[in-house]
């Protein structure tokens, strides 16, 4: 799954330790212990995690108020949260489907 390079960066150094996406598609089906590859720049630079957990929220504000710095490490509140993620998401999609966040460990 395609992330930004200072996601991954951030995952990569502890930082950051919660990815969310849209819950469909093969999003609302990953399940603890399921595999993800994580990259950047179209596969230069990737990472492996392990899923260790799986929340559904409404919203991403509804996640960054339950899990913090640790899903968003750069954003310093709720209304910054669900700002960053309509950059990427659109809000109908949020709206109807909700929002799964996974717990990850880093890999390799």
């Amino acid at each position: 799954k395609r992330i930004s390079k200072k996601s991954l960066d951030l995952i990569r150094n502890g930082s950051k330790k919660y990815e969310g996406r849209v819950c469909w598609g093969q999003w609302k089906n990953f399940k603890i212990n399921d595999q993800l590859d994580l990259f950047s720049n179209y596969g230069v630079d990737n990472i492996r995690v392990k899923i260790t957990t799986c929340m559904l929220f409404d919203n991403f504000g509804d996640a960054f108020e339950h899990l913090g710095c640790d899903f968003l490490p750069e954003v310093k509140n709720k209304d910054e949260a669900i700002q960053l993620d309509g950059k990427y998401f659109k809000d109908d999609l949020i709206e109807k489907h909700g929002v799964v966040i996974v717990g990850i460990e880093l890999i390799s």
